[in-house]
């Protein structure tokens, strides 16, 4: 194994979900003794709000168990309807909507102006919904050296039209997984289908678990984000790595997007 001092470091980001609005996962892949760069984790959805933009600041391999908070930053969302909103800064780092509705069809403008008068803008269409029809579990398709394991599998009905993109989140008793489970419709365009969620290592799913899956519709900008951290995070060896796309200007890391969600939840028998 090549030591830490002669390899690109990973610098991991990581925000489990603790309520029914998950955070997600952030990767700045970098040297040590990098410039610190502002990361930008944005989320608004067509379920009631508050929303929430966290802002933190990037670091080297051996300083990932501690992100600092941006604090003090001015935070606005604005909409293609004339609406607008200056985001409080509740705890450290974590700005919050008041009144903002996120709603389908509409596109939101983040806008981000920290101390240093450093200037960051993203934009986020809400795409349709498309609901989920189905959640099962089954006995998993993929090989554990573990044990029997199980494994959730959603059901959906893709609309007709390419350019629809789907981003999957697992709860397994309330806890989100880590696993990134995202597809488009580019072989199942106006289909009914069916997609079996990947878990990460002890990540199980047992008798008695309660098991919930959104299903996030977001826009290709963030699916194209997701997949790149997802192929990073899978493929940490590979010899020319570099950050998740982003849409984000202003050299920020991270991303912002506005979906629309469906879910379901299943207790396992």
């Amino acid at each position: 194994m090549k030591s830490i001092q002669s390899i690109i470091s990973i610098v991991l980001v990581l925000v489990v979900a603790i309520s029914t609005t998950s955070c997600e996962k952030v990767i700045d892949i970098n040297t040590n003794n990098s410039i610190p760069q502002l990361v930008i984790e944005g989320n608004i959805s067509n379920v009631p709000g508050p929303y929430t933009i966290k802002l933190s600041t990037s670091v080297n391999y051996d300083q990932t168990n501690s992100f600092p908070a941006v604090q003090n930053a001015v935070v606005k969302i604005s909409d293609n309807k004339g609406n607008s909103e200056t985001l409080k800064e509740t705890t450290a780092g974590i700005y919050q909507t008041a009144t903002l509705n996120g709603t389908v069809g509409t596109t939101y403008t983040l806008y981000i102006k920290t101390t240093d008068n450093k200037e960051y803008t993203a934009s986020s269409t809400m795409p349709a919904l498309v609901a989920l029809d189905d959640l099962k579990i089954q006995k998993s398709t993929f090989k554990s050296s573990d044990e029997d394991t199980l494994e959730a599998v959603v059901y959906f009905t893709d609309p007709k039209g390419l350019g629809n993109n789907y981003r999957f989140i697992q709860y397994i008793n309330s806890v989100a997984s880590k696993a990134i489970n995202i597809t488009n419709d580019k072989y199942f365009d106006g289909n009914s289908t069916n997609f079996s969620l990947f878990r990460k290592d002890k990540e199980y799913i047992k008798k008695g678990d309660s098991v919930s899956v959104e299903m996030r519709n977001i826009d290709k900008a963030n699916y194209d984000y997701f997949n790149s951290l997802e192929n990073i995070v899978d493929r940490p060896d590979n010899p020319a790595p570099a950050n998740p796309v982003s849409s984000i200007t202003g050299g920020a890391l991270g991303y912002f997007c506005a979906y629309s969600v469906s879910q379901k939840s299943v207790i396992v028998k």
